[in-house]
């Protein structure tokens, strides 16, 4: 059970501080039920998880600053999510699986994946969803990093982007 004033990684909430566990006091809720308070680190309000129950498998603890460093290390040999041959509702579905499972090797998959369909389709168009999906992608994967090695997230990205093929780098284009 984790403990209040732990930080955590939840799904797409991203980094967040455990302010308080146990029951609440609103409406509709079960009130013998515990609940962990998560205070997103980038974003106002609170978030709620059952102690117990599958909300609570997409809740762990960010990287060590040692397993931070090393995920920098093997960037480039972290392969792309793989998408050849899925279509639009298989890849939808499994960029968002990779994206609530909130795993640092997952989201950089899947944000190779949307810049590799662009580099190697050489589509003139993105779809919306697929640019959403790596603009989400690299914001949770950054605010992590930064998190843990002290950095800004922006220093973050420069460093995942530096690592890209060069024609990765660049943000896929947000045309629909």
């Amino acid at each position: 059970m984790f403990q209040v004033g732990e930080t955590v990684v939840y799904g797409t909430t991203g980094v967040c501080t455990i302010s308080s566990i146990g029951p609440l006091s609103m409406h509709g809720v079960d009130r013998h039920r515990l609940y962990y308070t998560l205070q997103p680190l980038r974003q106002e309000g609170a978030v709620y998880i059952p102690v117990e129950g599958e909300h609570h498998k997409a809740l762990r603890y960010p990287l060590t600053t040692e397993e931070a460093e090393q995920f920098l290390l093997r960037l480039v040999d972290i392969p792309a999510y793989e998408i050849e041959g899925l279509n639009f509702k298989q890849r939808t579905d499994g960029f968002t699986a990779a994206l609530q499972e909130a795993n640092c090797e997952g989201l950089l998959g899947v944000i190779k994946a949307v810049s590799k369909k662009k580099r190697f389709r050489r589509e003139k168009q993105q779809y919306n969803v697929d640019y959403n999906f790596y603009k989400k992608a690299m914001k949770l994967l950054c605010m992590e990093l930064g998190y843990v090695l002290h950095q800004s997230e922006e220093s973050v990205r420069k460093q995942i982007e530096a690592c890209l093929v060069p024609e990765e780098a660049a943000e896929p284009d947000e045309e629909a």
